[in-house]
């Protein structure tokens, strides 16, 4: 149970803390709507193996600049994401009906993929507790990963419905939070960027 609590925690803060991805989830709740973002959510589940095996088994062996170059390329990444989402604002096209779910998804892995936040959660907080716990046993570390799971997507989720339920307020409430995830995507971007160049 004390592992279960743990992921449980640890999966609340990081569905909690605003970062990049929560921006794209919310960009593409603004241009698709909650029915083809909320399959976004899910992505974590398929980015995040290769994070979790890297970090726990070859990351100290890798050149001190491999952070720095998923920060950068996933800063410019943001700031493509963020140039979309700016011009379906200004060309005022509303919600895209468009079928490009796969698109989509593609790019919410991508997204994970390239940012560091995964990679510095899994090799300072979450690979270590995953580890303790699976040396007790396998049963300790898979209610661990599944207690973190399992309240990071719900809670992805529930940022996705909350965010639905604002623009159901009207055309002007999705302009302004359209706005916000461009300006919110753009500022991680920047963000990711300068502290690639500047680490």
């Amino acid at each position: 149970m004390s592992h279960l609590f743990q992921g449980i925690t640890l999966g609340f803060t990081a569905s909690a803390t605003p970062g990049p991805f929560q921006a794209f989830l919310l960009n593409h709740t603004v241009q698709h709507g909650k029915r083809r973002a909320l399959p976004l959510c899910l992505a974590p589940l398929i980015s995040d193996a290769p994070i979790i095996i890297l970090m726990l088994c070859i990351l100290t062996q890798l050149p001190q600049g491999f952070l720095r170059f998923i920060q950068i390329f996933g800063g410019l990444f943001l700031l493509y994401l963020a140039k979309g989402t700016l011009s379906t604002v200004w060309n005022g096209n509303g919600q895209n009906s468009a079928p490009a779910q796969p698109r989509n998804f593609q790019h919410a892995i991508l997204m994970n993929l390239l940012s560091p936040g995964p990679y510095i959660f899994w090799g300072t907080i979450t690979g270590p507790m995953f580890l303790k716990a699976l040396s007790r046993s396998v049963w300790h570390a898979i209610c661990f990963i599944g207690g973190f799971y399992t309240i990071l997507i719900g809670g992805f989720i529930a940022f996705v419905v909350i965010s639905s339920a604002a623009l159901s307020m009207g055309r002007k409430t999705g302009r302004m939070m359209a706005i916000i995830a461009a300006m919110a995507l753009f500022g991680f971007g920047v963000w990711q960027i300068w502290n690639g160049i500047a680490s």
